[in-house]
């Protein structure tokens, strides 16, 4: 959240969006407690099965969210494994049909899972989070976003 937060900041986006990012940082993966969090989230070999199970957290939690924070959120928490080529879930948007909220956030929520200690795999050092993202712009991350990113990272 805190991390969604500054680069919406750093974007120089609206107030009510910098809040907006806040929120959706802050909740993007609640739907990832009504399915099984604690057994599937640090499993290495996931089946298909619970593959399939955990692509149903967005679509979780975007109805959890929705009566308590509006459909703009819960947008974005529905779009934010979404990728720009179209390649991601739950409905495979590609490029600006993913709202900039879900795109803004899929971004954090990549570099807190690479750089993160406690994240499902193991951490790695920013210049490497920074080679990752990077390299997934234009395909997982929308391009502009993830260089306006690095930016930031780098200051």
């Amino acid at each position: 959240a805190a991390l969604a937060e500054s680069f919406a900041r750093f974007l120089m986006l609206a107030p009510h969006e910098i809040e907006a990012a806040r929120l959706t940082g802050l909740v993007h993966d609640a739907g990832m407690r009504l399915l099984d969090y604690g057994r599937l989230y640090r499993k290495a070999d996931l089946s298909q099965e619970e593959l399939g199970f955990l692509r149903e957290h967005p679509a979780v939690g975007a109805a959890m969210v929705e009566p308590l924070l509006g459909s703009e959120i819960a947008r974005a928490v529905l779009c934010h494994p979404e990728r720009v080529d179209g390649r991601g879930y739950p409905n495979e948007l590609r490029g600006d049909e993913i709202p900039l909220l879900g795109r803004l956030v899929q971004i954090c929520d990549a570099w807190v899972a690479i750089t993160d200690a406690a994240s499902y795999q193991p951490s790695e050092s920013p210049e490497a989070a920074i080679a990752s993202i990077s390299n997934a712009a234009g395909s997982q991350f929308d391009a502009e976003l993830a260089g306006r990113f690095v930016e930031m990272v780098r200051r």
